[in-house]
């Protein structure tokens, strides 16, 4: 076996391994704090609190049960605590780090690292 497949096999097993745990099981293998995204106000929220009013702002189809607004958060710090399952798009700002993140999912198969195409792709499918 080529290093490489067996990388992806260990990858693998460690993936099933933390697919069949609970929320508070994968919690105690956490080694430091985290956020949790339901500490996180969506990008409604926020607007909400601060005066403003979605549908005022966008015109949706009104067979859509959810807005956007209310699947997106806007993220200022650490991504190494976010308790998510993928990170969407990360830009580096010099003191803080912006991150939008999509509501919280099953997770995902794969994982994207730098590649800017294929995070686009991820935030299609």
């Amino acid at each position: 076996m080529y290093p490489s497949n067996k990388k992806k096999k260990v990858w693998r097993e460690e993936n099933e391994r933390l697919l069949k745990m609970t929320l508070e099981e994968r919690r105690k293998e956490y080694i430091r704090d985290y956020v949790s995204l339901s500490t996180i106000l969506s990008w409604k929220e926020e607007m909400k609190s601060k005066g403003q009013n979605d549908e005022e702002n966008t015109q949706e189809a009104p067979q859509m049960k959810k807005s956007l607004s209310e699947k997106v958060s806007l993220y200022r710090g650490d991504i190494t605590l976010l308790e998510v399952d993928a990170i969407v798009n990360a830009v580096l700002r010099p003191q803080s780090v912006q991150v939008l993140l999509l509501e919280q999912h099953p997770p995902l198969q794969g994982a994207c690292e730098k590649s800017a195409e294929h995070c686009s792709r991820l935030q299609t499918s």
